[in-house]
């Protein structure tokens, strides 16, 4: 945030300061036929987005959350259209004091070697008093604003989607990387090509993730143990968003009736069980039999749960081009 004074600069004073600016800042926008430059709106020293504006136009604000605000840019150097994320420290300023703020960049600098095609890219990070900047892939729409405004998807659209969905997951995996929040709002798709992204909540297998979405988490994580399997039981709640149209296990489902209680660890186990073998049949009804039971070897019990490799593997998927994958 820039500070504004009253006091009057002397003549030379001024002249100075002119002179000691890097020539660089003065670089003009490339000149062409690109509307999104044209559009762009450079923030002003309010809007807490400190990049070089002599490397990136600033384009538009796509998303604000409780710690930073995600932005679309365009890089001057190569034309290219990106994404910067701020990441804000919850409360000290110091990156020593709080090194959960340094979580995501680190995730998403272990997956850069090699990348893949379905996992969001980072390509520049910039370090501020309070956080950082992470300036990555920038990726179509998420699959939630595309859910909100349109049908369920049809079968076949579905095993593409989940066929790179499961593929970034596997290479996640891999990398003994956990995304904890599989969810249709951090999966971007372009038509083409899906993208995981907000990595925010991503940590090392085997260590619990101390915040979760309670919708998407698998039975053993709801009851406070570690589990080396949960994004592909969450992404077998995105499957059947796609498909149905709704959730596996809405929020208010897991507490008791007409109160904000949650159910007993039994009770509710043996709720998920139910919409399990709910979801099951309708998948089956509207998909198919090698997609119910895709859907159900998801959501089976951790130790029989299918891991990414045999999702992969499954007929579902493998009878359907998947579209951009690396496996």
């Amino acid at each position: 945030m820039l500070k504004t004074t009253r006091k009057m600069l002397s003549p030379r004073t001024f002249i100075d300061t002119l002179l000691s600016i890097p020539r660089s800042l003065f670089r003009p926008a490339p000149i062409g036929n690109n509307n999104a430059v044209k559009k762009s709106v450079i923030p002003s020293a309010g809007s807490d987005l400190p990049l070089p504006t002599d490397r990136f136009q600033f384009i538009r604000t796509i998303d604000r959350g409780q710690f930073g605000t995600v932005w679309e840019v365009q890089d001057i150097l190569t034309g290219r259209h990106l994404a910067a994320k701020s990441v804000i420290a919850p409360s000290e300023p110091s990156h020593e004091k709080c090194p959960e703020v340094l979580q995501e960049q680190n995730i998403m600098q272990a997956l850069r070697n090699p990348g893949h095609p379905n996992v969001i890219s980072l390509h520049y990070v910039y370090p501020t008093d309070d956080g950082h900047y992470l300036v990555m892939d920038l990726g179509g729409p998420s699959l939630r604003s595309i859910l909100q405004t349109e049908k369920p998807f049809s079968a076949p659209e579905v095993a593409r989607l989940m066929r790179q969905l499961i593929s970034g997951i596997a290479y996640m995996q891999r990398l003994s990387i956990q995304h904890y929040d599989i969810t249709p709002d951090n999966l971007l798709w372009d038509g083409e090509c899906l993208k995981i992204c907000d990595f925010g909540r991503a940590t090392v297998q085997r260590i619990r993730q101390e915040e979760v979405l309670f919708e998407y988490m698998p039975p053993e994580t709801l009851s406070g143990g570690c589990s080396h399997n949960v994004d592909i039981w969450s992404a077998a709640c995105v499957m059947v968003e796609l498909l149905l149209g709704k959730k596996l296990v809405p929020r208010q489902q897991l507490n008791r009736s007409n109160s904000h209680t949650p159910l007993s660890r039994n009770d509710r186990n043996r709720m998920m069980l139910k919409q399990v073998k709910t979801a099951f049949r309708h998948i089956e009804h509207c998909a198919g039999t090698e997609a119910a039971q895709l859907f159900r070897n998801m959501t089976r019990p951790l130790k029989s749960r299918a891991t990414p490799e045999a999702a992969l593997a499954h007929p579902f998927l493998t009878a359907t081009s998947p579209g951009p994958v690396a496996d």
